[in-house]
């Protein structure tokens, strides 16, 4: 395999390359600026859906059928604009995303302390069979073991917290689970949610209008690893998820989601059906909750170029707008 041998180029040889390749701009300063201020690398991922297909009679050149010369009229501000819109979305998801994670903390505080106040450093009160599997990512440990060295880790991060401090000076150390999962990443909270007791399990899932804890908990994977992608500034827009949500019956869901059945196994790894759990889940915890609103605002604002629409790139289906999803019932006005 040989080494990666091209040489670094100063800000207006990039410029100047992506115009060799025929991308147009029109102010060369403000062309200049975002190259330094979001880099040549990062703006290729919003740049590429705008290369030209690669002739499938030149088979070398370009990867994944694109060519490296942009299509015919391709701007910089069309790339530019991709990329703002992008930083709008990963902003509304994270708004979601926060909404869900507080939520699940609640929900898993309230149901699992119910059984025992420390229902997560008890064993005995959690899945047997959860707990005591092997730890994929460590085969040297079960799963609880990898779990519980992840909250001593989030417990001493959040040591100097009031909270923290409160449970360390004034009782044995160990917080009840209602306070312990307001140390938890939301990775952690999915994991725990997976090693609850059963019963515990379908409560949470029911509160969250999911007939099957197992599937909630395939959901919730998912969601946190879109998440992480929001978190660390990664593309979502056009993202294929790693690890897709399953397949829902309509039977195990609410009305405002059961038109996800009926998206393809391809567009069910888009964004359209995260955001649409997400959507769910949020009016779950919060029936009030203007986020659907918002994200739909958004959503219609996309900036499509050269063919690019939700539709095509993200999922969405025909008529998404009007589903009642996007569209709940506003709280009663106050007297």
């Amino acid at each position: 395999m040989r080494r990666y041998s091209k040489p670094h180029l100063p800000y207006d040889q990039q410029l100047q390359r992506m115009a060799e390749r025929g991308m147009q701009y029109s102010d060369r300063g403000i062309a200049l600026r975002a190259l330094k201020r979001i880099g040549y690398y990062r703006l290729s991922a919003y740049s590429y859906p705008f290369r030209a297909p690669l002739d499938p009679a030149r088979p070398r050149g370009g990867i994944d059928g694109r060519s490296d010369s942009f299509l015919e009229g391709t701007s910089f501000s069309d790339v530019l604009a991709l990329y703002e819109f992008d930083q709008k979305l990963r902003r509304c998801l994270q708004d979601g995303l926060e909404c869900l994670e507080v939520g699940l903390a609640v929900q898993i505080g309230y149901v699992a302390g119910k059984r025992d106040p420390f229902v997560h450093l008890m064993k005995e009160h959690l899945d047997e069979s959860a707990c005591s599997a092997v730890d994929k990512d460590d085969p040297a440990a079960t799963v609880y073991e990898s779990w519980l060295r992840r909250y001593d880790k989030h417990l001493h991060d959040a040591r100097n917290e009031d909270f923290v401090k409160h449970f360390l000076l004034n009782y044995d150390g160990d917080l009840p689970i209602w306070a312990a999962t307001e140390t938890l990443s939301f990775g952690s909270l999915v994991r725990l949610y997976s090693l609850l007791h059963a019963t515990d399990r379908k409560k949470i899932a029911d509160l969250l209008g999911i007939r099957d804890g197992k599937l909630l908990h395939g959901w919730l994977l998912s969601l946190n690893v879109l998440r992480n992608h929001c978190a660390h500034h990664g593309r979502v827009w056009n993202r294929v998820m790693a690890y897709p949500p399953g397949r829902m019956k309509p039977n195990l869901v609410g009305e405002k989601v059961r038109h996800l059945t009926e998206l393809t196994e391809a567009n069910r790894s888009k964004l359209y059906f995260m955001a649409a759990l997400l959507a769910y889940f949020v009016l779950q915890i919060d029936p009030d909750s203007p986020w659907p609103r918002s994200f739909a605002t958004l959503m219609k604002k996309f900036p499509i170029a050269h063919g690019l629409t939700a539709h095509n790139s993200m999922g969405f289906p025909e008529g998404w707008a009007e589903e009642p999803l996007w569209n709940p019932t506003p709280p009663p006005a106050r007297a």
